[in-house]
Order: C-alpha cells, then structure tokens, then sequence
C-alpha cells in the first residue's frame, strides 16, 4: 500500500514536472517571436532607410552630373529630344530606379496605410505629358503590385484625362530599351 502512495506522489511530481517545463518552452517561444518580431520591424526600417539614401544618391546624381542632368531635362520636356539610345536608355535606366524606389517604400509600408506622401511622388513622376507618356509605355510594367499600380493609373488618368488603357495612336518610336 505504501509503494502505490509513493508512485502516485511519483506520477503527480513527474506531471508537476512535466507542466513547468511546458510552461517555460511556451515562455521561451513567445520570447523568441517577439524577438523575431522586432528583428522583422528592424529590418524593414533599415530597409526603408538604405531606399531613402538610394534615391537621395540617383537624385544627387542628377545634380552632379550635367549629361545626366540635360538628358532628364530634355526627357521630361518631350520625349522626342531623346536623340540617342544612350540618351533614351539613360533616361529610361534612371526613371526606373526611382520606380523601384517608390516600389520598394509601398512593400516595406513605409507610412503604413498613409498614401499621401506616395501620392505626392506619384503628382511628381507623372508632371508632364512626356513623363506620363513613360509611364505608359515603359514604366508601368514595373509595378507589379497592383494595389500600388491602381494608385498610380488613377493619377494618371486624372492628369491625362483618359484611361490608362486607351490605346496610344501607335506612333510612338519610344520604346523600353530594354526590349529593343
């Protein structure tokens, strides 16, 4: 009789046991996702941080550099002053680095649910009637994201006043480069 007492105190302290160490397993694991969780924001800030500094470099680039200061200017005026490829790639090359600046702010949720600031870039590339001639017939396969690809059609349908898949009058000679 004194054995059963001893194995039911044996069993009630190895179930005691048992329950404290799936108590700090569960500790340990919300301990880590938090961890994990902090690490995830850290990241996304950096992230949003190295694309601020990215475009602060193109922008800068532009500044410093007075062919590539001349080619967006003429770009932007009318996209016909693009004589060369190498004008045409050029422009083209630094417009999509901006886009994927742009993209990359809208995957990080830069300003959360906040869409002012994007709309006020989206107002800035698309100013002028050759910047949203660009956008329609190079730029905009680069938005994958259709959520953020819907902002940028409605800007340009308002500006432009037309849909954005109104077909152009075919006779444009500005094409991607990289589809040449």
């Amino acid at each position: 009789m004194d054995t059963e007492y001893i194995v039911a105190a044996a069993q009630i302290s190895t179930g005691f046991a048992t329950l404290l160490v799936a108590i700090f397993l569960a500790t340990q694991l919300i301990i880590q996702r938090r961890q994990l969780d902090r690490t995830h924001r850290d990241a996304e800030r950096d992230l949003a941080f190295a694309t601020a500094a990215r475009r602060d470099n193109i922008v800068l680039a532009r500044l410093t550099d007075s062919t590539l200061g001349t080619t967006l200017v003429d770009g932007m005026t009318d996209l016909s002053n693009l004589k060369t490829p190498a004008e045409q790639f050029r422009y083209q090359s630094y417009v999509r680095l901006l886009d994927n600046c742009l993209v990359t702010d809208w995957n990080v949720r830069r300003d959360g649910d906040d869409t002012r600031r994007f709309e006020r870039q989206i107002q800035d590339m698309l100013h002028t009637e050759a910047q949203r001639h660009h956008y329609r017939e190079v730029g905009r396969k680069n938005y994958f994201n259709t959520e953020l690809r819907d902002l940028v059609d409605a800007k340009y349908e308002e500006l432009e006043g037309r849909p954005i898949d109104a077909p152009s009058d075919g006779s444009s000679s500005y094409v991607d480069f990289r589809d040449r």
